[in-house]
């Protein structure tokens, strides 16, 4: 009898555990299965890490320290300066990115540091330089390597006035905090005093110079400092590579003379001159002419108009030069004033290689008088 129990109570827990399996186990594990996924990383943050970006640099308080510290690089730089940076890096060698994982590594810096504030020193100018983050991109010795050019000597290649108009862009377009008109007037009385040991006296000629090169001319005379010719420069300036096929002779002419006067400390010989000419002419005409089938007003403007025009102080050439008067500053243009209409129609026939249309001509000073008026509230 007794035995007859006990059978009965484990037949009993038995049942009561195979029952209690049945409806409580597939509760756990279903559980263990909806269980939150780990958070997934930005796509910018991923191609940091696989493109080993933080062998070199410090990232959000991690990595190496043979590159600049990016750390706070949102709160130095602007979105278009990391790109270009980002793009320097791929050209030189150091990185290799497609543009779309450039935007997305820029984006991400951009985000994820802005937070982290730089102060800037206003010391001194050589402590402007420093604290802006300009020597993340630029060396200021004579040994020092860098991705943008190097300061050291800066004021033996370029004119005070091309070194004011050179840090008039990069503050407007590259830092994304720009700096006053004082602190630009120091840091461009400071550059132009980096001369080195006595200042150039003229091009130093190298054999591809003696030999009519135009490309080792613009080379030696640093003006792939701030101008891209067939991939290779800085982009500070109008790209070059096409500019045989936008331009005329006439119209070349008049860039490399105002160029030349401007720009440079040590201007080039007539004979210099023209082999440079020469060399736009006839070497950097590959393509063709993208505007002649382009329709978007904005896009336009960009490929004919801000190789010598300032839009925003940012587009073409920076802090409104002698090579053409801003577009935004002008109160004609917000006013459709009839005189702009010639003055493009002059500029298009005299400048031009291929001729932009009316109809092209007219959707440039209705995209430019209509984005005065917005600005303006008028």
């Amino acid at each position: 009898m007794e035995k007859t129990k006990k059978r009965r109570i484990s037949i009993i827990l038995t049942a009561f555990l195979i029952y209690s399996g049945v409806i409580f186990l597939p509760v756990f594990s279903h559980a263990a299965a909806v269980s939150p996924p780990a958070a997934a990383i930005s796509p910018g943050l991923a191609i940091i890490q696989s493109a080993g970006c933080t062998g070199c640099h410090i990232i959000n308080g991690g990595g190496g320290t043979m590159g600049p510290n990016l750390s706070a690089i949102g709160s130095t730089l602007s979105l278009d300066g990391i790109k270009g940076a980002l793009g320097l890096m791929v050209s030189s060698g150091y990185a290799s990115l497609t543009p779309p994982q450039i935007s997305a590594v820029a984006s991400y810096l951009k985000s994820s540091t802005a937070a982290v504030h730089s102060v800037i020193d206003r010391t001194s100018p050589a402590n402007i330089i420093q604290s802006s983050g300009c020597l993340g991109c630029h060396a200021d010795t004579k040994a020092g390597t860098g991705i943008g050019p190097n300061l050291y000597k800066i004021g033996s290649t370029l004119s005070a006035k091309g070194i004011k108009t050179a840090v008039n862009y990069m503050s407007a377009a590259i830092l994304a905090a720009p700096l006053s008109q004082s602190d630009i007037s120091a840091v461009s009385n400071y550059l132009d005093s980096l001369k080195g040991a006595s200042k150039t006296k003229a091009v130093k000629k190298t054999k591809a110079v003696k030999k009519n090169n135009g490309l080792a001319i613009m080379t030696s005379a640093g003006c792939l400092g701030c101008h891209t010719v067939t991939g290779a420069g800085i982009t500070i300036g109008p790209d070059l590579s096409t500019v045989g096929i936008t331009l005329n002779p006439y119209g070349i002419h008049v860039i490399v003379y105002y160029m030349n006067n401007d720009m440079l400390a040590a201007p080039l010989s007539p004979s210099d001159i023209s082999k440079v000419e020469r060399y736009m002419e006839q070497k950097l005409n590959k393509k063709p002419p993208l505007y002649e089938s382009e329709s978007a007003p904005l896009k336009l403007t960009e490929m004919t108009c801000l190789g010598c025009h300032t839009m925003n102080g940012v587009f073409g050439t920076a802090n409104n030069t002698n090579y053409g008067p801003a577009f935004n500053f002008s109160a004609f243009m917000g006013r459709g004033n009839i005189g702009w209409w010639w003055a493009a129609v002059n500029m298009n026939k005299k400048f031009f290689l291929h001729q932009l249309t009316s109809n092209q001509i007219k959707d440039i000073l209705n995209y430019l008088s209509s984005k005065y008026r917005k600005e303006h509230h008028i």
